[in-house]
């Protein structure tokens, strides 16, 4: 019951305290070890970022043409739906 009343701060966000992490071993790999890995994941996260730029700017694309749309009553929610599909 504390964690559940302890992950109901705020936001509602769950959290995790970091005092947690006192009580564990945790391995640290040697400087050249990490920096390895960093050159070989690298690409990875510069992919996901530009996905998700790309994903961020095409749902923001659709968010600007359907919400004056909603909002003034010219489009329902079914009609949004056709206009998104010609907008794709």
């Amino acid at each position: 019951m504390v964690l559940i009343l302890a992950l109901r701060r705020s936001s509602g966000r769950q959290r995790v305290d970091t005092g947690c992490f006192n009580y564990y071993w945790l391995a640290v790999p040697p400087k050249s070890v990490a920096e390895l890995f960093a050159r070989k994941v690298e690409p990875w996260f510069q992919m996901m970022k530009a996905y998700n730029d790309d994903e961020s700017h095409m749902l923001a694309t659709i968010r600007d043409a359907l919400l004056p749309k909603s909002v003034s009553g010219e489009i329902g929610v079914k009609d949004a739906e056709k206009f998104v599909e010609k907008a794709i």
